[in-house]
């Protein structure tokens, strides 16, 4: 989406800064909710989570849903807007609050919001990467349909914000089609190379038999990085430590990408310190982030590009990074981590949200990038060495 900066608020980096005193909610809150008893009621036996936003996009009303799923009582969440009441990781990340930041320009729920204070009815899709009060890393990702509609109370716009959990709907659908795609991929070709062993003699198999191999590696490798987020969404998964070699783990990453599918034409540089770095942590969900990481720079770089990658000893970290020629739009830097996002195509796009989803919630570490003309997309790992 190509940044339209007329369209934003002068003093933020998007929606308006102003808000309604907190004894100005109070008497909006008290004037809704006193209009009419039989509305609030039926609000509040709607299983959807339900809002009344004033024209500065706080809250004056919230249903039941909002308040049972947050725990808390409606006086909490007077006054907040949606992505404060929802613990939006980036809330605050501007000091006017949800709405005003870069990121609240590729949401969905802030667009609808401000369509529906304009007077238009949106239906959108919003994807917010929410931090519930667990821990610095204790992310949770929500995938909601939001539906808002125009309202006029005492002459100033207001609008009724529906919200929808559509999470289970886009993660069976996602995991569906990536798997479906991937295995059936890797098993039409592993039925193909049966078929031509089965028509030549022995003497003119032509490496096919370790084609075979490699297919048959692929395909379980599928399956099991597809159980393996499942496990991961539903914590499930049982954290194994052992010894791993930073430098052994990226050689052995090194040769098992080497020669596979879409990396034709590509060239690999290893960059790795002269003492190599170790670390103790569960050596299979390591190895599958820095495994997703490869094969997003592997799929980003031309023919005829090079990929780097590389580890180093920080102290009492250790950080693997992985250099792709390119740059990322800002419109996609603004969504790379949240889940369900992707520019492969509908159903793809679990990679990056898989590699933050594993290092922050299991390995205690953090995934982040930079992005720019002249040194290209780096993307980066740090671990503690100890977990």
């Amino acid at each position: 989406m190509q940044d339209q900066r007329d369209e934003f608020h002068p003093y933020t980096l998007f929606a308006s800064p102003e808000r309604a005193t907190a004894e100005e909610i109070a008497r909006q809150h008290a004037a809704f909710a006193g209009a009419s008893p039989l509305v609030v009621d039926m609000l509040d036996r709607i299983p959807d989570i339900v809002l009344i936003l004033n024209q500065h996009r706080q809250i004056v009303f919230a249903n039941k849903a909002l308040l049972e799923y947050l725990n808390c009582a409606s006086q909490d969440v007077l006054g907040l807007r949606p992505g404060e009441a929802l613990d939006c990781v980036h809330a605050a990340d501007e000091e006017w609050g949800c709405g005003t930041s870069e990121f609240c320009r590729m949401c969905g729920a802030a667009r609808a919001v401000l369509q529906g204070l304009s007077g238009k009815t949106a239906v959108q899709e919003c994807r917010i990467t929410r931090t519930p009060r667990l821990g610095a890393y204790a992310r949770e990702s929500l995938d909601l349909r939001v539906h808002a509609a125009p309202l006029q109370v005492e002459g100033q716009p207001w609008v009724q914000f529906v919200l929808t959990d559509i999470s289970h709907e886009k993660r069976r659908r996602s995991l569906e089609t990536i798997f479906f795609h991937d295995v059936l991929n890797t098993a039409t070709a592993v039925r193909a190379a049966a078929d031509l062993i089965a028509r030549r003699s022995s003497d003119g198999l032509d490496g096919l038999p370790q084609h075979l191999q490699g297919l048959s590696h692929r395909l379980i490798d599928e399956i099991t990085a597809q159980r393996l987020l499942t496990e991961a969404e539903s914590d499930e998964l049982q954290l194994k430590s052992e010894h791993v070699n930073a430098s052994r783990l990226l050689l052995e990453l090194a040769e098992s990408t080497s020669g596979a599918e879409g990396t034709h034409g590509r060239k690999l540089r290893i960059d790795l310190p002269e003492i190599a770095p170790e670390l103790t942590t569960d050596a299979t969900l390591l190895r599958r982030v820095l495994a997703n990481m490869l094969k997003n720079a592997v799929e980003a770089t031309p023919a005829g590009g090079a990929i780097t990658v590389g580890c180093a000893d920080r102290g009492d970290h250790i950080e693997f990074w992985m250099n792709n020629p390119g740059e990322i739009p800002r419109n996609v830097q603004l969504q790379i981590f949240q889940r369900s996002f992707t520019t492969k195509g509908a159903g793809r796009g679990l990679g990056a949200y898989s590699m933050r989803l594993l290092t922050e919630r299991y390995l205690g570490g953090r995934v982040d990038f930079t992005s720019s003309p002249t040194e290209g997309v780096t993307f980066r790992a740090t671990y503690p060495k100890r977990r």
